[in-house]
């Protein structure tokens, strides 16, 4: 991991703590989307749950609770209805 992955982590971490996350998992959840979003791309909400180990069903409500606190971009993959996406929003901690 380099230096820059490793401060936006470290920022992030520095956020959910300033954000209140109720649950450990809401943490875990936030990290994997940013650990796999840092070049700006989209995750599927799918591999999240896999590198989470969570239950899909409770990775997506997560992820759409932290949408609506506007931590997380939580869109449909346009190319596949069924297909969900995320994004960590980490400018929303500066």
């Amino acid at each position: 991991m380099n230096k820059k992955a490793v401060d936006q982590l470290c920022e992030a971490v520095t956020a959910l703590r300033a954000n209140h996350f109720e649950i450990l998992s809401e943490a875990r959840v936030f990290c994997a989307v940013a650990a796999a979003t840092l070049d700006g791309a989209l995750s599927k909400v799918t591999e999240i749950s896999r590198v989470t180990r969570l239950p899909l069903s409770t990775v997506s409500r997560l992820i759409l609770d932290m949408s609506k606190r506007g931590l997380l971009e939580y869109t449909t993959d346009s190319n596949d209805r069924r297909r969900r996406l995320v994004r960590a929003k980490l400018e929303a901690f500066k």
